[in-house]
């Protein structure tokens, strides 16, 4: 029984320090290749153990306070993915353009193609 107890403790323990350190980690931007690297390697680990328990907590049969720990995780992973490897995507700026009526271009599939890729 002991080692039940340790490893819940455990699994609490990646799924409350494993995405907000990732996310923490995201702010530093080193200049050498090697430690850019390693830090994504070191915050990869992070993201997918906190995302597997997160997953784990958020799909079974626990205490609601223990699902939403595991949404909150799975929101601070995503979060964290777009701010690591997806900088130059800005989907709220889009929306706020087409919906203010400033994305005015003349070939509609330009349109498209800008918002696919992320421009």
């Amino acid at each position: 029984m002991e080692s039940l107890a340790l490893l819940v403790v455990i699994l609490l323990i990646v799924l409350a320090l494993a995405a907000p350190l990732a996310y923490w980690l995201s702010k530093y931007k080193p200049r050498n290749f090697i430690l850019k690297i390693i830090k994504r390697l070191i915050q990869a680990a992070m993201l997918l153990s906190g995302f597997v328990v997160a997953t784990v907590f958020l799909f079974s049969s626990m205490p609601p306070l223990l699902r939403s720990m595991g949404l909150v995780v799975e929101v601070i992973v995503y979060l964290t993915l777009r701010r690591e490897y997806f900088p130059q995507f800005k989907f709220r700026v889009k929306i706020r353009q087409i919906l203010s009526g400033k994305n005015k271009k003349k070939d509609e599939n330009e349109d498209d193609i800008d918002f696919i890729i992320g421009l």
